[in-house]
């Protein structure tokens, strides 16, 4: 293993996490998101055509970060030496993550653009395709499998991190709790009382980042021949979050 691979890596992961974390607030700002998907189509489809030379490419790149999420995921499963079930697991999940969040996404950047043209001309039809593209790509297959897949690659990937001593088992522990709740969060869109599922969501995707930020870390210091484990502590998530936190909800406000 060469140590490139392992630099290259680590690049990608933080790459893929600046990318995401800008494009979720440009959306923010714009796009009232996440709370515009829960809206009505017509709503939806105005605030769209108002802001779309915005919309459209921020989507695109959050599409691209699903992309990215499948080469990380292929990555990381080469990187160990040792390959074990779990971690093929992981792999799969991992690269089943980036496909439905893909999915979900690219829909704002050629789907919806065409939709928002015919509206005009088909005032009624329009908001109802819209609507349902929204509940089939989007919550379907972006937010509720894409979720479920999140979840499950970062616990099986957790697992294997703790099986190999690849990094800090407080790191590898955290990782499987955060698998959990992304699991359990994605279960919101079903919507009535597990809607309140989706007070989980930033608190969990905030420290699902963090904990992407210190796998990188730990993935970039690890020589190809050493037995190197990351030191992670409870201090250090929780600071990380903290910050994190002060910084993502005011968007939110």
């Amino acid at each position: 293993m060469k140590n490139n691979d392992y630099s290259f890596t680590a690049i990608l992961i933080i790459a893929q996490v600046l990318v995401s974390v800008v494009a979720f607030l440009v959306l923010m700002a714009v796009f009232q998101f996440p709370d515009i998907l829960r809206e009505n189509s017509s709503v939806r489809l105005a605030l769209f055509v108002k802001n779309q030379d915005v919309i459209i490419p921020t989507y695109y790149l959050l599409a691209l970060t699903g992309i990215m999420n499948a080469m990380i995921a292929s990555l990381i499963f080469y990187l160990f030496e040792k390959k074990s079930a779990i971690l093929v697991l992981a792999l799969v999940f991992g690269i089943l993550t980036g496909i439905f969040q893909a999915i979900g996404f690219i829909r704002w950047s050629f789907l919806i653009p065409y939709l928002a043209n015919l509206q005009e001309s088909s005032s009624e039809l329009i908001p109802v395709l819209e609507g349902a593209f929204n509940a089939y790509a989007g919550m379907a297959i972006g937010e509720n499998l894409g979720f479920v897949m999140q979840g499950l690659w970062t616990l099986c990937l957790s697992i294997a991190f703790l099986q190999n001593k690849y990094v800090s088992n407080t790191l590898g522990k955290y990782g499987i709790t955060i698998g959990i709740l992304t699991v359990l969060m994605a279960f919101e869109t079903f919507g009535g009382s597990l809607s309140i599922l989706a007070e989980l969501t930033n608190p969990v995707e905030s420290a699902w980042y963090i904990w992407l930020v210190f796998i990188a870390i730990s993935i970039y210091k690890k020589e190809a021949d050493s037995n190197y484990v990351s030191h992670f502590g409870i201090k250090s998530f929780i600071a990380a979050l903290i910050v994190w936190l002060n910084f993502v909800i005011p968007a939110y406000i």
